[in-house]
């Protein structure tokens, strides 16, 4: 109860200071706060026979969110949007299709592999496959491009396509965007790129209505688009739990990070061996780290796979249920980086981001701007499940839709 009462505080207090100080009800920094309140409350209710964070956790996701929100009210300033708009500069179509293309070729060589899988071990435990070398689906070397140049390619692409879409620019880029998910999808059999696809479609649209003051006319396309994604998500859900209802496994998918962060912080293997930020840059850091193991062959061994080899071990969240891995939301990396300082810098440096980021989307309104606070965006969501920042392939996102956009003018 009083966690609940907390969270409902902050919630209250953090919208009332939106609307007084920046005269509005949406800001960048909502993204954390609502999914973090709903379902780490939802996590202390012991839905569907799930464990209870220990009081210690919820302790630690208390002081985050109340050290971000404080920053945020004193550190945030009420600009005026100075419309400088630069809709000139038209992203590399040819150039995105084509890498696409390139990437689409390479993948058809592990189609036989993957079939196999399914057919002897079920679509479930492809994912398994797709993580772990050892298990005959592609090298070390392989499964790193898939994981740190095909899959941001794909993002990249597709969050391009998206920023495009309220314009209604470049449309043929949306079939090109469902086309990519669906491959990843049946490579890795996870749903990670469909919540991805839903979330840059939704906030595409939102962030071109407050901007415009207006809103989009739902067209046949855009409800097509819409229709893919629901499809997607039910068979996917189908086909990885066939045995529980949507919203259990919203529920589930949502809060089990929090359970599952109580139960990591319990057995927490890098107390006496922090990362020093090696985690929290993790998406800049592991691209040296990658380059070097794509050139000598080596085992990779960057911040990302170390702390994911423990993460990755899966652990029960409930005594019905099943287990949970991987997701610890972005608290765990920031704690591996600084030990118990974890929460606060990680709040620091998330406010800092914030603060830019919206600074440099209000201040210049273009494609690349859009595209890069579209992704931004989803980093601030993602971090109810993990630390985008950890990985790479975050940064190469970021590098390709540079490339893919600007260009000398």
């Amino acid at each position: 109860m009083i966690y609940f009462l907390s969270n409902i505080i902050l919630l209250l207090i953090s919208q009332a200071f939106l609307i007084i100080k920046h005269k509005s009800i949406f800001k960048a920094i909502n993204l954390i706060n609502i999914p973090w309140i709903v379902f780490s409350t939802i996590s202390t209710l012991g839905l569907y026979d799930l464990f209870i964070p220990s009081n210690q956790t919820l302790f630690i996701i208390s002081f985050f969110l109340y050290s971000l929100n404080i920053l945020y009210f004193f550190y945030s300033q009420n600009r005026k949007i100075l419309v400088k708009i630069n809709l000139s500069i038209q992203p590399r179509i040819r150039l995105i299709v084509f890498i696409n293309l390139i990437f689409y070729i390479y993948m058809l060589s592990f189609f036989p592999k993957i079939y196999k899988i399914i057919i002897e071990s079920g679509f479930a435990n492809l994912r398994s496959f797709a993580f772990d070398s050892s298990l005959d689906l592609g090298t070390t070397v392989q499964l790193l491009i898939f994981q740190n140049i095909v899959a941001p390619v794909f993002l990249a692409s597709i969050i391009i396509s998206l920023s495009l879409l309220p314009f209604k620019r470049f449309r043929g880029l949306i079939f090109l965007s469902i086309l990519d998910v669906a491959l990843y999808t049946l490579f890795f059999a996870g749903r990670y790129f469909i919540i991805q696809l839903g979330f840059f479609f939704i906030f595409s649209i939102f962030l071109y209505n407050l901007r415009n003051f207006r809103s989009l006319k739902i067209s046949l396309p855009l409800l097509f688009f819409a229709f893919i994604i629901f499809i997607f998500s039910i068979i996917i859900t189908e086909l990885r739990s066939p045995n529980s209802d949507f919203i259990q496994t919203l529920i589930i998918y949502f809060s089990g990070p929090f359970i599952f962060l109580d139960l990591v912080l319990k057995n927490n293997p890098f107390k006496e061996s922090l990362f020093w930020g090696t985690a929290s840059f993790g998406f800049i850091v592991n691209i040296l780290f990658s380059i070097f193991t794509l050139i000598t062959g080596l085992k990779y061994n960057g911040s990302n796979h170390i702390i994911t080899q423990f993460t990755g071990s899966p652990l029960f969240i409930s005594p019905t249920v099943g287990y949970f891995n991987s997701m610890t939301t972005i608290l765990f990396p920031l704690i591996a980086d600084f030990g118990i300082l974890g929460p606060l810098i990680g709040s620091i440096l998330l406010v800092i981001l914030i603060i830019k980021f919206e600074k440099f989307y209000n201040n210049l309104y273009s494609y690349f701007s859009i595209s890069f606070y579209l992704y931004f965006l989803f980093i601030l969501f993602n971090s109810i499940l993990n630390s985008s920042f950890l990985f790479p392939s975050t940064g190469m996102v970021f590098i390709l839709i540079i490339f893919q956009i600007l260009r000398d003018q």
